[in-house]
This record gives C-alpha cells, sequence and structure tokens, in this order.
C-alpha cells in the first residue's frame, strides 16, 4: 500500500520480502533530507513590523490583539447578517463598516474584563456558553385594549453566573412590567 504523497516525500520505504517474494519481512524507512528540513521549519512564521523599537514580545502581543479583534468582528459580523458586504455606494459601505466598528467596541471590552478575571475563552465561545441566559418577553393586552410587556431573565447557571461578574454585569433575576404605545 502507497504511503499517503504527504508523508512519503520524507522517507525513503524499502520492503523486504521472503525468499519466495510472496510475503513481507521487514520494513526500512529512512528519513530524507527533506524531512529535516521541514521540521525545523514547522511551526514558524514571519512578523513584519515598521516599530522598530519594539521588541519581539510587544511584536507578539499586537499580533494577537489583532487576531482577537478579527476574530470577534467576523464572528459579530455573521451573527448580525453584515456579512457579506453587497453595497455599491460609499454611504453605504462607510455606514456598514460603522455599525460592523460600533458592534466590535463592547465585545472587545467583555473580552478584556474576562481575560482581567483569567477567562481566555474566544467570542464565538463566551457566546455559545452565554446562550442559554435568556430575556422572556410576554405581551399581553388589559381589558381596556392597552398593549403590556413582561420582561424576565432566565435564572443564569453558574457558568454565566461567572461570566458576568466578570465582564462587570451582576446576574440575578430581573422582571419588569410596561404598558406600551398603542
Amino acid at each position: 500500500m502507497p504511503l499517503p504523497s504527504k508523508v512519503a516525500r520524507h522517507y525513503a520505504v524499502e520492503v523486504v520480502g521472503d525468499d519466495r517474494g510472496t510475503s513481507a519481512v521487514a520494513v526500512r524507512f529512512k528519513r530524507s533530507r527533506r524531512h529535516a528540513e521541514a521540521d525545523e521549519a514547522s511551526g514558524s512564521c514571519v512578523l513584519r513590523t515598521s516599530r522598530t523599537g519594539w521588541g519581539a514580545e510587544a511584536i507578539l502581543r499586537a499580533r494577537w490583539r489583532l487576531s482577537e479583534i478579527e476574530a470577534t468582528l467576523r464572528s459579530l459580523k455573521s451573527e448580525l447578517g453584515l456579512r457579506p458586504v453587497f453595497h455599491q455606494l460609499d454611504r453605504r459601505i462607510g455606514s456598514h463598516l460603522l455599525i460592523a466598528a460600533l458592534a466590535c467596541h463592547p465585545a472587545h471590552l467583555v473580552r478584556t474584563r474576562l481575560k482581567a478575571q483569567g477567562i481566555h475563552s474566544g467570542w464565538t465561545s463566551i457566546r455559545e456558553r452565554m446562550r442559554s441566559w435568556v430575556r422572556i418577553t410576554t405581551t399581553l393586552r388589559r381589558t381596556d385594549g392597552v398593549p403590556v410587556a413582561s420582561r424576565q431573565d432566565s435564572n443564569p447557571g453558574a457558568e454565566q453566573a461567572l461570566i458576568s461578574r466578570a465582564a462587570g454585569v451582576e446576574p440575578g433575576l430581573r422582571r419588569s412590567r410596561c404598558a406600551l404605545d398603542a
């Protein structure tokens, strides 16, 4: 059976058969020069910057922050229906970008607060973990025809309460009732 091409190019393989040539008695392999070169290059990347006064740690931190912001924007744009962009007018493109940027700031603030409390999850993971903590709105009409809305938060689980407190929001069971304008 031939080796997969991604593996085979790194090895010289020899199958030793028996005297009759019907069965294999040994398999010998030797790592090729290419394999050693691939090992040296694996896991490495090159970052280029115009910041001459920054050390390696500052450059890496800036890159990590940029990666986090990009991931958050991708998540928010998908969630808010901001992607794909089909706008052709400059003012619509500008509005689209403004909404995306405005949505990114509170998400980044929440992530910064969570990291300060030792929670290093990505935005998508945070959203998934918080998904079951919801606000339920029930709208009814009073006997005089005026609509009334009752809003109530579900009980947060232990994990949601922990994340909520770390983000600076005290979890609790909140209820409100209000008459809506007809």
